[in-house]
């Protein structure tokens, strides 16, 4: 077992496979931080807009006290309009929630919110189906069947994608936590005191060790089911091209699809997701992790099987 996950690491080390990676999320980090402050300047001026609407400062006052409503119908053709009923709360709350994303704790969680349930699954899947193909590309399957065994082979991947994954979270996490600490310094003040406590955001490490957690799972279940598909496939570019169809391109089949699935569960733990592929049909936060887990099981059963079998005679 550890020579098999010595020969993972040291293949994704010398393939430049963590160095792309790494390069990908630093890009993610940097644009999560660009997005952040055009935010937060665009709260500002949507505030200071709203202030200008109102005849009296008294009267913006008496509607910052008063809770905002939305609603949303669909036009003739087919467009989703919403309005707002008091903008001035509405306003109000948006600054103060862009603000928080330009803080210590409040930026890492802008990350993974903005990034976690579309980018960085994107990635892992990516780091599923390499990890899945590239001995058949390079003609190394049998190579290693004659010195271990196949479920040595298989577990020293699975060992090698959750370790890779979880390295890249802390790697996102410490330096989106410095961008955090950084960027205070780049916020457009606007004084708001005067107010009063009327919406605050809160920020906690056990929050934000959640969202992780929860980001961290589904990155991990991605990379396992695609990287089991993927021994089935064996080209890395038709498993490319089906995972990217599937994830960004086909609809949602319905409340028991696996992208349903992982939508329920990161709402449930990320509040207000920022970034959503297709419509949520709403089930059972329980419910939603069985979905999953049975997604996960039927892939490895179906992926263990056929990998056993094509093993027994050729790859």
């Amino acid at each position: 077992m550890k020579n098999t996950l010595r020969q993972e690491i040291s293949y994704l080390m010398s393939s430049k496979t963590l160095l792309v990676g790494a390069l990908l999320l630093m890009l993610l980090l940097i644009f999560g931080a660009f997005q952040a402050k055009i935010t937060q300047t665009s709260s500002v001026m949507q505030f200071k807009e709203t202030q200008k609407v109102y005849n009296s400062e008294q009267e913006f006052e008496n509607d910052l006290h008063k809770p905002y409503s939305l609603s949303q119908s669909t036009n003739g053709q087919d467009q989703v309009d919403t309005s707002i009923e008091n903008s001035a709360r509405y306003s109000y709350e948006s600054l103060m929630i862009s603000n928080n994303q330009m803080s210590l704790l409040g930026f890492p969680k802008f990350f993974l919110k903005y990034s976690g349930l579309i980018f960085l699954p994107i990635i892992s899947g990516f780091l599923g189906i390499f990890v899945a193909t590239y001995d058949y590309k390079s003609a190394t399957y049998k190579r290693k069947l004659n010195h271990n065994s196949w479920q040595e082979i298989l577990v020293g991947k699975y060992l090698v994608i959750i370790s890779v994954l979880f390295i890249a979270l802390v790697f996102t996490t410490l330096i989106s936590l410095v961008i955090g600490g950084l960027s205070v310094h780049f916020i457009e003040s606007i004084d708001v005191s005067k107010y009063g406590s009327i919406f605050e955001v809160h920020n906690s490490l056990l929050d934000l060790a959640a969202l992780g957690l929860t980001v961290f799972l589904m990155d991990v279940i991605t990379a396992v089911i695609w990287f089991t598909l993927s021994l089935i496939i064996k080209s890395s570019v038709i498993s490319i091209v089906l995972f990217l169809l599937y994830d960004l391109v086909l609809p949602n089949f319905g409340k028991y699809d696996f992208k349903n699935g992982m939508m329920n569960v990161f709402s449930n733990v990320g509040k207000d997701v920022i970034t959503q592929p297709v419509p949520l049909l709403q089930i059972p936060f329980l419910e939603a992790w069985g979905i999953l887990i049975v997604h996960v099981l039927l892939a490895l059963g179906i992926g263990w099987g056929i990998f056993y079998k094509k093993t027994r005679f050729t790859l």
